[in-house]
């Protein structure tokens, strides 16, 4: 994950399930990010570590925002 300048905030590698479906990836308690700042993400599978452009990978943005509160409860 890279900020808005494209400076690195995050990275991990992790282990692919053999069987397959879908993962979680959790962000440490740690991190700090600043709300209302778009973040971009990528995950690359690496299909042959010795040729990284066989690699598939998807990208995207997020932002991270804090949650509301209700200003009133029923």
């Amino acid at each position: 994950m890279v900020d808005q300048s494209w400076n690195p905030v995050y990275q991990t590698m992790i282990e692919v399930p053999e069987k397959g479906g879908e993962m979680t990836i959790n962000l440490p308690n740690t991190l700090s990010l600043e709300t209302e700042t778009d973040y971009y993400w990528q995950f690359a599978l690496i299909c042959d570590a010795n040729d990284r452009t066989k690699d598939n990978a998807i990208q995207g943005a997020l932002q991270f925002t804090t949650p509301e509160t209700s200003a009133s409860q029923n």
